[in-house]
């Protein structure tokens, strides 16, 4: 079986390895890539091709917004859901208008990222975001 390939982006280091040892326990998922910044996110997101970019709003050199901008255009299949502090819909509609599927608050839970999720290859995995 395919696994979803994820990658992970925010500018808080501790943020990125919580996600990262949570998401490492579904046996389908394979994270490929965690970083700091937009610029590289548009980068890794050419090169390896995830299936899912889990994506910060509010980081140096290129935010959020327009990255996932960036990254929608190259390879509209990529799934990018917005994971922000920012509950003011300017920060939602435009993650959502730049092409993101979804938008998650960090101040959820971690059991919104759990629930049945249908990959590309037709495949199962828990990955709770309702937008994929």
């Amino acid at each position: 079986m395919k696994k979803i390939k994820i990658i992970i982006v925010d500018d808080h280091a501790i943020v990125r390895h919580g996600i990262c040892q949570a998401l490492i326990t579904e046996p389908n998922f394979e994270i490929v890539a965690d970083i700091g910044c937009g610029k590289e996110a548009i980068d890794l997101a050419l090169l390896h091709r995830p299936d899912v970019i889990i994506m910060d709003i509010s980081m140096p050199d290129f935010n959020g917004i327009e990255a996932t901008k960036e990254i929608i255009t190259n390879n509209p299949n990529i799934k990018v859901i917005a994971l922000s502090m920012h509950v003011e819909k300017i920060y939602v509609m435009g993650m959502l208008n730049a092409g993101a599927s979804g938008y998650i608050l960090k101040s959820d839970s971690m059991s919104l990222f759990y629930m049945k999720h249908h990959s590309p290859n037709g495949h199962s995995a828990s990955l709770a975001l309702p937008f994929l």
